[in-house]
């Protein structure tokens, strides 16, 4: 299947350059799931933002990836900012898993946030998303505090009922979440969800430094495809 992409690429590319900074991507993008990139000498190339954007968009008509901007708002409208960084997603986290070699690793793993230092889990909790909507032109976002601000930045959002949900793929106890008690802090919303690999549970948690308190619902990876009836129940 990454064979045939290679090979259609001049197909569809608006020059040589454009061709081989497709080629490249495809070669050496996987690495990358998960996690947030620079356009501009991308995985250590000399491609500038331009060409590589350019390749981008090309694999996003393909629909085998993604470039997922962060928004700065707590609440809809959550416009993406698109002068920013943003999250590469792969459509197929199987294909990732093979053509990065990580499937013994992945198999091995007591935990699945033990390996790539969590971006794999956060590519298979972004993935997985994708399957709550039949809309083909839903994306996916993420959090992060406006330019200036105290760096802070939670994993995703995902729109459920004109709320803005937002998502930690993490370990760990609630008081260390403090993204996503920033972002708790000026949500309207009174439900946030941390994906991880224990139980399914629901708790009262108070946001760090107020008494506003909210609801955190920590979601197997199993039961991501419920997420939405699980909130609607909350």
């Amino acid at each position: 299947m990454v064979r045939g992409y290679m090979d259609d690429v001049e197909k569809y590319a608006s020059s040589k350059t454009i061709t081989e900074a497709v080629r490249f991507l495809i070669q050496y993008g996987w690495t990358y799931a998960g996690g947030t990139v620079k356009l501009t000498g991308f995985a250590g190339s000399d491609y500038r933002a331009r060409e590589m954007g350019e390749a981008f968009r090309l694999l996003q008509k393909a629909m085998l990836v993604e470039l997922v901007y962060p928004s700065t708002s707590c609440c809809l409208p959550s416009i993406p900012e698109l002068k920013r960084m943003p999250k590469m997603f792969w459509m197929d986290t199987g294909i990732v898993n093979y053509v990065a070699k990580v499937r013994s690793e992945i198999i091995a793993a007591g935990d699945i946030l033990d390996v790539w230092k969590g971006r794999i889990g956060e590519q298979v909790a972004a993935q997985e998303l994708l399957t709550l909507s039949t809309d083909i032109n839903q994306t996916r976002s993420f959090w992060t505090k406006g330019r200036g601000e105290q760096g802070a930045e939670v994993d995703l959002t995902w729109v459920v009922d004109s709320q803005l949900i937002p998502i930690e793929v993490k370990t760990g106890q609630n008081s260390h979440l403090r993204s996503l008690h920033s972002f708790m802090e000026n949500s309207p919303t009174g439900i946030a969800v941390r994906i991880w690999s224990g139980p399914y549970s629901v708790d009262d948690v108070r946001v760090i430094g107020s008494g506003r308190v909210f609801r955190l619902v920590n979601l197997p990876f199993y039961l991501i495809g419920e997420l939405e009836n699980i909130i609607r129940k909350q």
